[in-house]
This record gives structure tokens, C-alpha cells and sequence, in this order.
């Protein structure tokens, strides 16, 4: 996914970013990294500082809430245009989840310091970003309702 083209259209899929206007838009693809990793491989770790949010191109990655030792609640699981890591970047704290490939997975990683920088030049930027983080979340909350209430029913059993 060298190709800037492949880029942006990747991030007009994402609900993040499709509010953004073109040039806001080609300053975050300018920023983003691309990056593969195997199945089984940690892209976030739960309790480490945040330093990037992600864009799923390819493959899929589960979001992984440890539960005990050895043990995991599976909250999501991201595909192609979703993106993860957002909540840590955007309250500026250390990873509440881990992020592990679930498949071999191609992605975009934007490093919290280009995110924000992205838009010191666009007033909109921020409004934007908060207010499609608020919908992202509000949908996110519903579905890891639904993840808790199966957890605890097989728990209770």
C-alpha cells in the first residue's frame, strides 16, 4: 500500500477521519507509517504509554482486555478501515487494552505527535475529530455492553 491514493482512500473508509477535508486528509496520510505484522503479534499493549493509533488495511486485530493472568475478554475485533488506539491517543494515557493481529495484518500507524500537529493549521481539526470520536465511542460502549453481558453469562453458568 505504497501508493498515496491507496492511503487516502484507507482513511476517507475510516469513521475517524472521513469528515476531514482533503488537504487535512493528505497531511494525516503524509504522516502515517505502514506496517505488517504476524498473527499473534501485539500492536498495543495493555498498560504501556500510547504513542500511535492504527488503521487496519488488511487482516484483523482483536482488542484484548486481560481478565486474569492468562486469560482475556476479546472486546473487538478490527478490520479493513477501522481504526484503534484512539481512546488512549486522544486521553493522552497509557494503553487499558492490548491489540494483538488475529491474522497477518497491514496497517497505517499515525504517532500521537503527528495526529495532533496534523491539525495546528485547521481550526476545524479538533471539532471534527472529538465530535467523530463521540460517535465512535457511543457505538463502541453499545457493543461492549453486549461482550460483557455474554462474558458474565458464561461466568455465572
Amino acid at each position: 500500500m505504497a501508493d498515496e491514493k491507496e492511503r487516502l482512500a484507507l482513511l476517507q473508509e475510516t469513521d475517524l477521519f472521513r469528515t476531514l477535508p482533503a488537504e487535512a486528509l493528505a497531511a494525516v496520510a503524509a504522516k502515517c507509517e505502514e506496517g505488517q505484522a504476524a498473527e499473534g503479534t501485539a500492536l498495543l499493549v495493555e498498560g504501556k504509554p500510547a504513542d500511535a493509533l492504527f488503521v487496519v488495511a488488511s487482516g484483523a486485530v482483536d482488542y484484548i482486555k486481560k481478565v486474569e493472568e492468562k486469560r482475556g475478554l476479546m472486546l473487538f475485533r478490527w478490520e479493513r478501515g477501522d481504526v484503534f488506539g484512539l481512546n488512549s491517543v486522544m486521553e493522552g494515557k497509557e494503553n487499558y487494552v492490548s491489540a494483538v493481529a488475529a491474522s497477518p495484518v497491514t496497517y497505517l500507524k499515525l504517532p500521537v505527535v503527528d495526529f495532533w500537529a496534523v491539525g495546528s493549521e485547521d481550526p476545524l481539526y479538533e471539532h471534527r475529530l472529538f465530535r467523530q470520536t463521540l460517535l465512535i465511542q457511543s457505538a463502541r460502549l453499545r457493543q461492549i455492553t453486549v461482550r460483557l453481558r455474554e462474558f458474565l453469562a458464561k461466568i455465572i453458568k
